[in-house]
């Protein structure tokens, strides 16, 4: 109850923690609309924005339905998002949350399918590739604090982004699960 109080007080703390929890669940309801990564980092951050301008609607006596308002919450700006670019496109509305699970809380259905392809790749990338590509799309970090964490600087960062979502977008098993053709 009191991180609650402390949110709605749009306590910097307080959100960065919550941002930091959730991104990962956030970024990969992203990954599902839009193909681009910087789409998808682009609609994370309006995710992420929408909830700090509508922390008022959170109620502290409601601490426990924290999470579902979060990733609900994110979802639908995600999905407004990806209308607004698309506004033709049917979106194949998919049930990312699970219920309750033995007090665990809401949890994200990771497909196995996707896990393990993203393995492969992680597998066949070169050695000095794979603690950033883990860090990022494994792990779910951001860019920058990937970066800070395994010490990397900021042109080895930039040349490792760029590697890795060529890499990616040409990653045919990838575009498979995807349901994506390869870009030329």
């Amino acid at each position: 109850m009191k991180f609650v109080r402390s949110l709605r007080q749009r306590d910097a703390a307080a959100f960065e923690a919550l941002v930091r929890a959730f991104l990962p669940r956030v970024r990969r309801m992203a990954m599902q609309y839009f193909q681009s990564p910087f789409e998808q980092e682009d609609a994370v951050q309006e995710a992420f924005t929408h909830l700090y301008a509508h922390l008022d609607s959170v109620d502290p006596l409601r601490a426990e339905s924290l999470p579902g308002w979060v990733v609900t919450s994110a979802r639908n700006r995600i999905l407004d998002l990806a209308r607004q670019k698309r506004p033709t496109a049917p979106l194949e509305l998919t049930d990312e949350l699970v219920g309750e699970e033995e007090g665990k809380g809401l949890e994200v259905v990771v497909n196995a399918e996707l896990s393990a392809v993203m393995g492969h790749f992680e597998e066949k990338l070169k050695p000095a590739y794979r603690p950033y590509f883990h860090a990022v799309f494994i792990d779910g970090r951001d860019w920058e604090e990937a970066r800070i964490a395994l010490g990397l600087s900021r042109l080895r960062t930039k040349y490792l982004k760029s590697v890795l979502l060529k890499l990616l977008q040409r990653h045919g098993p990838l575009l498979d699960v995807l349901g994506r053709e390869r870009s030329a």
